[in-house]
C-alpha cells in the first residue's frame, strides 16, 4: 500500500474510531485491504465509501484493526478492589440495583468476570452491561465458548469465581450457561462517536486497554463521554498503563491499596462538547483598547491558535477577533463539519487571507477533502510560498499533488517536510497540531519516512 492510500486509511479510521493503527497490526490490516480490494474490483476511495453505507462490512473492517487480547480476571488487584472495598461499600449503601458496564468487552471475558465477583459478593441486584465495536466479538461473547488458555496467572487468585458459571467442561476447554450469558445486557458500540442513549447512567465503568491506540484529544474526547455517563461518585476504571494519561475536570483520581481508578466529581458534565461561539463580526481585529496586538506572521498565528485550542477551543473574550475566528474555524475542521468550514472560510476571506499561509493551508484541505486536488495542490504550494516553515502544506501537497509531481520534485519535497517534521519533534513543538487530523507529527514522519524508501525502490 503507497503511502498516500495509507494516510487515507488511517484518516478513516481516525474519523470513525478514534483509533490510530496499532503497530504491531499494520500488516494485518494492509493484507485484509489488499485482499478486500482485488476481491471486489475497487480502489481505495470506493472501498471506504462502501465502508461507509455498509454495515456488515463495516465489522469486518473494524474486526481487523482491533486486538482482541483479553483473559478472565485481567489486572488481578482491580478485581480484588472491586471485592474489598467498593462492593462492601455499596453493601452498606444500600439502594437500586447496581449499574455496570464493560465498555470494550471484547470476547466476553471481562464481562463475565465481572459478572461472577458481582454474583459472589454483591447483596445488591446488579445489571450489567457490556459493549464493544466489533459485531464478531460480541457474537464470540454470546456463543460462550472459551479455552482454558483465557485463564492467565493473572487472575489465577480469583478464577475459582467462574465454576458456577460454567456449563460443560472438555478437553480443551468449557461452555458458559445460556442464563448466564442472557442475564448479560449486550450491544454493539462505538465508545467514540456512538450515543449513549439506551445505556442508565453507571455505577462502575470498566474501558481498559483501549485508549492506547488513541490520540490524547481523542482520549479526552471519550473519557468526558465517559464521565457524563457516570452517576455522582461513579468509579471508571482504566487499564493500569492508561490510567497516568488521563486527566479530565468532571473525574478525580483516587487510589485504594495501590489500585488507582477514577470517581466523578458532584458536577453536572455535558455529554457533548459545544463548538465555540462564533466571534461577533463587529470586533475589530487588534485594534480596540486592551485588545493584544495581532500575530506577527503565521507561525505566531499558529501558536495562538493551537493555545486556545487546548483551552477548550474557546477564544478568551479579549483575543483579537481575527484570531477568535480562526480558532472557529480550527474548531468546525476538526469535528470534519467541512461544509460549515467552507462557508465560514468564504465569508470571511477578506480579513482571515491576512494570513496566508494558514489561509491557503485550509483552502487547500477542504479541497483536498472533496476531491479537487489540482485546486488542493495550487492551494498547498501558495500556502508554502507564504510560509516555507508551514510543514503540514508541504505533506498535503504530495497527497494531493499525486502523479503530477515528478520523482525529483517528489523526492525534494518529502525530504524537506521530513527535515522540518523532524526538527519539529526534536524541539517538542505542538504548533501545527490544529491542521494534522488528530494524528501526531510522529505519524507523519513515519509515513514520510515510508514513501521515501518506497520513491527509492522505485515502488512508487
Amino acid at each position: 500500500m503507497n503511502a498516500g492510500d495509507f494516510h487515507k486509511l488511517n484518516a478513516y479510521i481516525l474519523r470513525t474510531t478514534g483509533m490510530n493503527i496499532p503497530d504491531s497490526n499494520v500488516s494485518t490490516v494492509e493484507n485484509f485491504i489488499k485482499k478486500h480490494l482485488e476481491d471486489r474490483s475497487l480502489d481505495l476511495s470506493s472501498y471506504l465509501n462502501l465502508l461507509e453505507g455498509d454495515p456488515v462490512e463495516r465489522d469486518l473492517f473494524f474486526n481487523s484493526i482491533t486486538i482482541n487480547e483479553t483473559y478472565f480476571f485481567r489486572e488481578e488487584k482491580q478485581f480484588r478492589a472491586l471485592r474489598d472495598f467498593f462492593i462492601p461499600s455499596w453493601n452498606r449503601e444500600g439502594g437500586p440495583p447496581l449499574q455496570l458496564w464493560s465498555a470494550s468487552c471484547s470476547s466476553g471475558e471481562e464481562p463475565l468476570s465481572l459478572y461472577a465477583l458481582f454474583e459472589k459478593f454483591s447483596r445488591r441486584p446488579f445489571a450489567l452491561s457490556a459493549s464493544d465495536i466489533s459485531g464478531r466479538m460480541l457474537d464470540l461473547f454470546n456463543a460462550g465458548l472459551y479455552r482454558y488458555s483465557a485463564f492467565r496467572n493473572d487472575g489465577a487468585e480469583l478464577r475459582d469465581l467462574l465454576d458456577k458459571a460454567i456449563d460443560i467442561r472438555e478437553e480443551k476447554g468449557f461452555s458458559v450457561k445460556r442464563d448466564v450469558l442472557d442475564s448479560i445486557g449486550k450491544m454493539q458500540l462505538n465508545v467514540f462517536s456512538d450515543r449513549f442513549d439506551l445505556l442508565p447512567d453507571m455505577d462502575l465503568i470498566f474501558l481498559r486497554n483501549t485508549l492506547i491506540y488513541m490520540s490524547p484529544d481523542n482520549k479526552k474526547k471519550i473519557i468526558s463521554r465517559l464521565a457524563g455517563k457516570l452517576k455522582e461518585g461513579g468509579v471508571l476504571f482504566l487499564s493500569v498503563s492508561e490510567t497516568a494519561l488521563i486527566s479530565d475536570p468532571g473525574l478525580k483520581l483516587e487510589e485504594w491499596n495501590g489500585v488507582y481508578f477514577f470517581r466523578k466529581k458532584k458536577v453536572n458534565l455535558p455529554e457533548k462538547e459545544n463548538l465555540p461561539v462564533i466571534p461577533p463580526s463587529g470586533k475589530k481585529s487588534g485594534t480596540g483598547v486592551g485588545l493584544p496586538d495581532l500575530p506577527d506572521g503565521d507561525l505566531a498565528l499558529c501558536r495562538r491558535i493551537n493555545r486556545y485550542r487546548g483551552q477548550g477551543k474557546i477564544c478568551p473574550p479579549e483575543e483579537s477577533g481575527l484570531v477568535c475566528r480562526y480558532v472557529y474555524l480550527a474548531s468546525l475542521v476538526e469535528k470534519q463539519f467541512l461544509e460549515e468550514a467552507g462557508k465560514y472560510l468564504t465569508d470571511n476571506r477578506e480579513d482571515l487571507s491576512r494570513y496566508g499561509g494558514v489561509f491557503h493551508f485550509y483552502s487547500g484541505y477542504l479541497a483536498y477533502s472533496k476531491g479537487l486536488n489540482a485546486e488542493a495542490a495550487s492551494r498547498f504550494r501558495t500556502a508554502l510560498g507564504t510560509c516555507s516553515a508551514l510543514w503540514p502544506a508541504g505533506y498535503y501537497l504530495l497527497r494531493s499533488g499525486g502523479t503530477d509531481l515528478g520523482n525529483e520534485e517528489r523526492s525534494g519535497i518529502l525530504k524537506t517536510v521530513l527535515e522540518q517534521i523532524r526538527r519539529y519533534i526534536e524541539a517538542d513543538r505542538y504548533d501545527f497540531q490544529f491542521l494534522l487530523e488528530g494524528f501526531n507529527a510522529r505519524y507523519f514522519e513515519l509515513i514520510c519516512s515510508r514513501e521515501l524508501e518506497q520513491l527509492a525502490s522505485g515502488r512508487v
